[in-house]
């Protein structure tokens, strides 16, 4: 059985740290759709790399996704966010970016938002953690790990020789369309210590 590598408060305690982060995710992506975003509560997860994809509980509706993942130093360990969208939500994203009217080849045009609307979540997230924990975050930009594919078919080979990790997940919805994607904030075991210091620091403030 999994340990759970954060106490109560510790657990809290990144929950709000994290939800002003992606809020603040959200907010862009609503400056790059042009449309309301609503937000869930991020969920925090203990699992292991080969039971990732089933607990994407809000994007496993069976259909196929895109996803991208983008690398991020969190005290000197490689960690990744982790963006996941429904077929149809780059399908809708095409559509309100405009990019259905460029003149390349659909898949290399989704593949190019797929990577800008990952950045447009992660990147603005990011800096907003590394703020809130008082600890520098530099990152990578982003690669794709899918490209209409199962969950199952995700290409996490990053994150496979993980022991355990640490998720926390926000889905993000488009108000009145059928965009709908995952945020995934991926912390190897290698990080808990670094992490829960960080956590006790901010709690001891």
């Amino acid at each position: 059985m999994i340990e759970f590598p954060l106490d109560d408060d510790q657990k809290d305690c990144l929950q709000e740290v994290c939800n002003v982060a992606m809020g603040v995710a959200g907010e862009s992506l609503a400056a790059f759709t042009h449309a309301f975003v609503e937000l869930s509560i991020p969920k925090i997860r203990s699992t292991i790399p080969s039971e990732l994809a089933s607990s994407l509980g809000c994007v496993n509706d069976g259909g196929r996704v895109y996803a991208a993942v983008q690398p991020f130093t969190f005290k000197q360990v490689e960690c990744f966010a982790l963006t996941v969208f429904t077929q149809a939500s780059i399908d809708d994203l095409m559509t309100v970016t405009g990019r259905e009217e460029l003149e390349i080849p659909l898949e290399d045009a989704k593949r190019d938002l797929l990577l800008k609307a990952c950045n447009a979540i992660s990147s603005s997230c990011l800096p907003n953690l590394s703020h809130a924990l008082e600890i520098p975050i530099s990152f990578s930009e982003p690669y794709s790990c899918g490209e209409c594919v199962t969950l199952s078919e995700l290409v996490l080979n990053d994150i496979a020789s993980w022991g355990q990790l640490l998720s926390v997940e926000i889905n993000y919805h488009l108000e009145d369309h059928p965009f709908n994607c995952d945020l995934l904030l991926l912390f190897p075991d290698v990080s808990f210590n670094g992490l829960t210091q960080a956590l006790n620091e901010l709690m001891a403030f």
